[in-house]
């Protein structure tokens, strides 16, 4: 199980939890979800480098993929500077 799934495991029980007319069952619903998002926390800091598109994050590009899935937001792109207009115009400037 990855951080998005922890997340959307945590988002489920609490709404169960909610749901539920028994106080003792609610509380181990609730207790669970907390542990889940407990899980769930833990990744996502595991992943913010990757939002900060830093390259070695130690995450598999899967995962980073389905936070940015579950968060409902798309990936940054990074800028290839290659591709970027003026790149490399500089180098004519240098003296040889």
């Amino acid at each position: 199980m990855n951080g998005p799934a922890h997340y959307r495991e945590a988002e489920r029980l609490a709404r169960r939890a909610q749901s539920i007319n028994d106080p003792a069952c609610a509380l181990v619903d609730a207790q669970l979800a907390t542990a889940y998002a407990t899980l769930a926390q833990a990744a996502a800091t595991a992943m913010a480098a990757s939002v900060d598109q830093e390259p070695e994050t130690g995450m598999p590009p899967a995962d980073v993929d389905a936070w940015f899935e579950v968060c409902g937001t798309k990936r940054p792109t990074v800028p290839d500077p290659a591709a970027e207009p003026g790149y490399g115009d500089y180098a004519d400037a240098i003296p040889e």
